[in-house]
């Protein structure tokens, strides 16, 4: 992408060269072959540089372009200037201009922008953004893209089109800044992000879902929803691309789950045919938003073919929840929870809960949290989840959500919102908390490191680096057409009890350790949730036994022949952590 991105500018840089090349023996050049105006520009002009006699002409449906002359003389240089009229309409629209001579014929395209009279769900995209995003001032200074636009591509022009150095936030010492995207994942040695160039800017975190009026979202969130049922992992089996899916974890109740899938099982053919580039991505998105169909075919590495159509599920985020007795006799609480979603009647919130009790119950002093796949979810979620894990007080502040001037006065909010600890009688009140985080986990995920050590709870972090997702959404809906919009810009920017926000960049962890560290070595295996083998789950109750965790070394190389990982696709719409009015008790 960065390098298709310097080619179009090398390119865009070349057309507004008014010097023109030099012109072969008998021929003609221009300066440029393309220009783009605004709707209003009333004049714009090519130089033409000629060896020969040449004659202009506009093209049939042109008419808005007049230019000032019509032909010239061989050995001349001229410059033509065509009049425009105004672009009313909400279309872009673009004229092209022949201009022959005895040898050749060159075109020259001027594309003129529309008056951008918006209206409909863009309309009302451009409205929500002038006021609730976070970098608000910089949307109103900036033209909305064009009327006819479909809507998440008119979202994502816009953002794109905002002056990149205003929509980077610093104010709380923040390196990388704060941005609405995600960072590129190269680091240079000192652990920094790349750089700050806005050729960086990879994925736009706000996004906006469409779907029929009454039907079910496909990522918005549901206690039940329509979803296969099961995560994955790449890998990468040769040096011509081959790939095998390894499957991460399968929630209880779904059509993976009836299917027999398992943890550690491995996907070796998808529609029937080896696993290249292009069928890894499809698979992505057909997996995690049905892009393509609700059904999937797929193979495992024993050949048994699986038919999987999604179904309404239950979309339970707590995938297990166990107590583990170390080798010492240490009793463990341990809880794989995959996204922060209270469910429809608060009922995840409530089994949450109840495995606390359980934990307390079977005398439980040690807790290890596994949000190695949470992308996050609802802000009142994780501060539940925090609330029953740490030694923490409901007149504690949680977390502090700045919005812009704008939207906090528009609200009635204090800017900062502070939100507080709940007083959780379950609690297991623990003054250090084993966390395992990959780069999987973000933002809601990465507010419970952030807002347990504000308030001086030690959070050992076991894994890898975290995405870096220090800033969240709120919800806005409205319908046109038949259709239901959920727009979720970024509105707020999270700040721990001690305005400490710097974590753009992502977590780095206590001790790094790759899960899947033993595969790159050709053990093709991963242990079960609660499997005291388990390789991240093993790393911690160690240390809790009070053994030395050796990091795993991050520069290695798999022995020829084994399998390599691949990272997944960092998809925005995965990053998640929503505040709503609703959420407050």
């Amino acid at each position: 992408m960065k390098r298709l991105l310097t080619i179009m500018l090398a390119l865009t840089m070349f057309s507004c060269d008014n010097t023109p090349e030099p012109t072969p023996a008998g021929g003609l050049s221009l300066s440029r072959d393309e220009v783009t105006v605004a709707h209003d520009e009333r004049r714009t002009s090519v130089t033409v540089r000629s060896n020969v006699d040449w004659t202009l002409s506009v093209t049939e449906g042109a008419d808005w372009i007049t230019p000032g002359l019509d032909h010239g003389a061989a050995g001349s240089t001229i410059e033509i200037d065509f009049t425009l009229a105004t672009n009313t309409g909400d279309r872009q629209r673009r004229g092209t201009v022949a201009i022959e001579g005895e040898g050749g014929r060159h075109i020259f395209t001027i594309i003129q922008n529309p008056e951008n009279t918006l209206s409909g769900v863009n309309k009302w995209i451009y409205e929500t953004m002038t006021r609730a995003y976070y970098w608000n001032d910089v949307v109103k200074d900036t033209p909305p893209p064009p009327n006819d636009l479909p809507y998440d591509e008119f979202l994502k022009t816009l953002i794109q089109d905002l002056e990149w150095a205003r929509v980077q936030d610093t104010s709380n010492g923040e390196n990388p800044a704060t941005i609405d995207g995600d960072w590129t994942a190269a680091f240079l040695a000192s652990g920094q992000r790349r750089s700050t160039d806005e050729n960086d800017r990879e994925n736009i975190y706000s996004y906006i879902e469409r779907t029929p009026t009454n039907a079910p979202a496909t990522r918005a969130f549901g206690s039940r929803m329509t979803i296969f049922g099961f995560g994955f992992e790449q890998f990468w089996v040769d040096d011509n691309g081959l790939r095998e899916f390894l499957v991460t974890y399968v929630q209880p109740g779904t059509p993976a789950d009836e299917a027999g899938m398992k943890r550690g099982m491995w996907i070796t053919q998808y529609n029937g045919a080896d696993i290249y580039y292009d069928q890894y991505y499809e698979f992505f998105y057909r997996l995690h938003y049905l892009e393509g169909g609700n059904t999937l075919s797929f193979s495992d590495a024993s050949g048994k073919p699986y038919f999987l159509t999604a179904a309404d599920s239950p979309n339970n985020p707590i995938l297990h929840h166990s107590v583990i007795t170390t080798a010492k006799g240490t009793k463990v609480g341990y809880l794989v929870y995959n996204e922060f979603y209270p469910g429809d009647s608060n009922e995840f919130d409530d089994q949450l809960r109840d495995i606390f009790g359980e934990f307390l119950n079977a005398g439980a002093t040690e807790l290890v949290l596994d949000l190695r796949y949470n992308r996050g979810g609802r802000v009142s979620s994780a501060r539940v989840l925090a609330s029953l894990a740490g030694d923490v007080r409901s007149t504690q502040v949680f977390e502090k959500n700045l919005f812009n001037p704008e939207y906090a006065r528009e609200n009635g909010r204090e800017n900062p919102q502070s939100t507080y600890f709940y007083n959780e009688p379950n609690s297991i009140g623990l003054r250090k908390i084993y966390l395992l985080a990959t780069n999987g986990s973000a933002s809601a995920s990465e507010s419970i490191i952030s807002s347990l050590r504000g308030v001086d709870i030690e959070v050992v972090h076991i894994g890898d680096t975290t995405s870096g997702k220090n800033v969240g959404m709120s919800t806005f809906s409205a319908t046109f057409d038949g259709y239901s919009y959920n727009l979720l810009p970024i509105t707020f920017k999270g700040l721990d009890a001690n305005d400490f926000t710097d974590y753009a960049g992502g977590f780095r962890p206590t001790v790094y350790r790759n899960e899947f560290y033993n595969m790159m070595y050709g053990l093709d295996y991963v242990h079960n949730f609660g499997d005291p083998k388990e390789y991240l789950l093993e790393g911690a109750l160690t240390m809790i036994d009070g053994g030395t965790l050796t990091p795993d070394p991050t520069t290695r190389l798999a022995p020829s022949g084994t399998r390599k990982l691949m990272p997944a696709p960092r998809d925005p719409r995965h990053g998640l952590r929503i505040y709503t009015h609703e959420e407050e008790r």
